[in-house]
C-alpha cells in the first residue's frame, strides 16, 4: 500500500522532470535575445544623451546607496564613460548574436554597477533587466542534423516566461489597495502630470482613460500572465498586451517624461516567448517561402528528442531552478512583514514590482547646529544633490536620515565636534495634504537605520 500510494507522484515528478530538459525549437528566445540587445542600445544612448555619468553621478557631492552596497562608489568620468561604452557595445553584439556571453557579462557588470551607484534612479525595469541578462548567462543552445535548427532545454523559456509573469501579476497585487481602487490615485496625478507632453493630451484628461488603468490595468495585469501561457487564449492576450503597452506610450510618451523608458516596447517583445516556437518559425518561413525553405521545414518537424540531450546535470538544474523562482516569488512579498502603509514608509518597496502604485510630492529642508545653544541654519541643498535626488528624498525615509548623516560628517570635518542635523520633511502622497515624516525636534545624527526591521522614527500616515 505504502509503495503504490507514492507512485503516482514518483511517476508525476518523473514526467515533469522530462518536460523541463526535452528539447525545444530556440528560435523564438534566440529573436528575443537580439531585441534584447536593441533595448540594451537604447538604453545606453539614453545614458548618454541625459549626460548621466556627468550630471547625474559625478556633479552630486553625495550619492544615496543601497541597503549592504555602500561600497559600490564613482570611478572616473574617463572609466564610467569606458562602461557606457561596453554597455552599448554588449547590446550590438548582443543582436549580432557575437561573443553572447561575453556581451551579457559586460552589460551585466557595467550596467548593474550604474544601477547600484544612487538609489535615486531606481527603476523596476532596470532591475528587469539586469534579471534577464542574468538568466541569459545560463542560455545553452544546441544545432540539431535538421538544417540550421537550434534547440534549448524547455526550463530555460519557461523561466523566462515566468519571470515576466512574476513582473505582470506582482505588479497587479501591488494595485489591490484603497488608493488605486477608489481614490483611483496615483493614477489621477500621473495622467494630469504627463498631459503637456503626451502624445494625445485630450486622451490624458478624459474619464475613460482613467477608468480604463485604474480597473483595466489592474485586471489586465493579474490575468494576462495566465492568458498568454493558455494556448487558447494566447493570441488574444498577445494583442490586449500590444494594445495595453502602447497606450502607455501615448499616454506617459515614451522616454523623455515620466519613466517608463523603455518598458513598453520590452514587454512587447518579450510577447516572443509565449508564442510556440514551432509556429513562429513556420509562419517566417510562409513569408518567405522557397522550396528549399519548406524542404528544410518538413525536416525539422523530427523529433528534437531523438537529436539532442540536455541530460546533464538535472538535480543541479532543477535545485538551482527551485531557488532561483522561490526566491523571486517570495521577496516581492517581505512588505508584509512591516507595520503600516509601505507606500509612505518605502519599506520593501523596491525589487518589488510595485509600478506606478504611489506619487510623492516633497517639502523637505534640513538645518544644522554647531552646538545645543546655537541656532539653526538651514542648510542650501542644491548645492550638493541635484533636482532629481532632491524629488526622491520624498520616496524614501531612509534617504533624509543618509543625507542627515552626510551634512553631519562634513560639519565633523569642517572642525565642529558635536553637530546637529534636523529636517522640516513633510510629504504629500498620491493628493493627499503634506504629513511631517520625521520628527523636525530630532538631532538626526542620533538615529539609526534598521537593515531587518522597521525603522520606528518614520512618523506613521495619518489616513
Amino acid at each position: 500500500m505504502y509503495h503504490n500510494a507514492k507512485l503516482p507522484t514518483v511517476l508525476s515528478f518523473q514526467k515533469i522532470k522530462t518536460k523541463l530538459f526535452e528539447p525545444i525549437d530556440a528560435i523564438t528566445t534566440a529573436v528575443f535575445l537580439r531585441l534584447f540587445g536593441f533595448i540594451i542600445i537604447v538604453q545606453s544612448i539614453s545614458y548618454a544623451r541625459y549626460n548621466f555619468i556627468e550630471q547625474g553621478i559625478l556633479a552630486p557631492k553625495f550619492l544615496f546607496s543601497f541597503d549592504f552596497f555602500g561600497f559600490v562608489q564613482p570611478l572616473s568620468a574617463q572609466l564610467m564613460k569606458l562602461m557606457l561604452f561596453i554597455i552599448f557595445s554588449s547590446g550590438v553584439l548582443l543582436m549580432l548574436n557575437k561573443l553572447v556571453k561575453l556581451a551579457l557579462v559586460g552589460f551585466l557588470i557595467c550596467f548593474s554597477y550604474f544601477f547600484l551607484l544612487d538609489k535615486s534612479y531606481y527603476n523596476n525595469h532596470f532591475y528587469l533587466f539586469i534579471l534577464i541578462g542574468f538568466i541569459f548567462l545560463f542560455y545553452n543552445e544546441k544545432p540539431t542534423n535538421t538544417g540550421n535548427k537550434k534547440v534549448i532545454p524547455y526550463w530555460f523559456l519557461l523561466l523566462l516566461q515566468i519571470q515576466i509573469v512574476i513582473v505582470y501579476f506582482y505588479g497587479g497585487l501591488a494595485k489591490l489597495n484603497s488608493d488605486w481602487l477608489i481614490r483611483q490615485q496615483p493614477l489621477r496625478i500621473l495622467l494630469e502630470g504627463s498631459k503637456e507632453n503626451a502624445l494625445l493630451p485630450d486622451l490624458n484628461s478624459s474619464s475613460f482613460a482613467l477608468y480604463l488603468l485604474t480597473y483595466g490595468g489592474l485586471i489586465y495585469d493579474l490575468a494576462i500572465g495566465f492568458i498568454l501561457w493558455n494556448k487558447k487564449t494566447r493570441k488574444i492576450g498577445i494583442i490586449l498586451s500590444i494594445g495595453f503597452h502602447l497606450s502607455n506610450i501615448i499616454l506617459f510618451n515614451f522616454g523623455d517624461n515620466g519613466d517608463i523608458g523603455g518598458f513598453p516596447l520590452f514587454m512587447i517583445f518579450a510577447l516572443l516567448l509565449f508564442i510556440d516556437p514551432e509556429t513562429f518559425r513556420a509562419t517566417i518561413l510562409k513569408w518567405t517561402p522557397s522550396k528549399e525553405q519548406k524542404s528544410q521545414l518538413k525536416k525539422q518537424k523530427i523529433s528534437a528528442q531523438e537529436l539532442v540531450s540536455f541530460n546533464n546535470n538535472q538535480q543541479l538544474t532543477i535545485l538551482c531552478l527551485g531557488i532561483y523562482i522561490t526566491f523571486q516569488l517570495l521577496f516581492p512579498l517581505r512588505q508584509f512583514l512591516y507595520k503600516g502603509n509601505t507606500s509612505w514608509t518605502a519599506r520593501a518597496s523596491k525589487f518589488s514590482w510595485r509600478m506606478k502604485v504611489h506619487s510623492k510630492k516633497p517639502d523637505i529642508r534640513f538645518f544644522t547646529k554647531s552646538s545645543a545653544n546655537d541656532s539653526l541654519r538651514e542648510i542650501n541643498v542644491g548645492r550638493i544633490i541635484n533636482s532629481m535626488q532632491r524629488y526622491y528624498l520624498a520616496e524614501d525615509p531612509v534617504m533624509i536620515l543618509q543625507f542627515a548623516q552626510y551634512i553631519g560628517e562634513e560639519l565633523k570635518e569642517r572642525g565642529i565636534q558635536n553637530p546637529e542635523v534636523y529636517a522640516h520633511a513633510k510629504v504629500s502622497l498620491n493628493g493627499r495634504p503634506f504629513y511631517q515624516i520625521v520628527d523636525s525636534t530630532t538631532n538626526l545624527l542620533k538615529l539609526e537605520h534598521h537593515l531587518f526591521k522597521a525603522d520606528d522614527w518614520i512618523i506613521p500616515l495619518k489616513d
